[in-house]
């Protein structure tokens, strides 16, 4: 509890038990889950219109049976 920010495997090696032991522990009595820290950034009303701006170009300058997909993941496959 004095620690929330350290991970599993730092309190295990601390703490001198196997990180099996500290995980269970961790998630059903102290009801911590585990997660990834992820760093972005803020967005703001500016950000947005420009966005909007980029967006509606890029769409005047395609032909009408164009197929455009949009996608918020960082990595994708077009074949399997």
């Amino acid at each position: 509890m004095h620690s929330p920010t350290r991970s599993a495997r730092k309190h295990a090696t601390a703490l001198g038990i196997s990180d099996r032991t500290v995980r269970p522990t961790l998630h059903e009595e102290l009801r911590f889950h585990p997660h990834k820290m992820a760093v972005v950034q803020q967005i703001t009303e500016r950000d947005f219109n420009a966005h909007q701006t980029a967006c509606e170009s890029l769409l005047e300058g395609l032909l009408l049976d164009v197929l455009v997909l949009f996608s918020d993941e960082a990595h994708f496959r077009l074949r399997e």
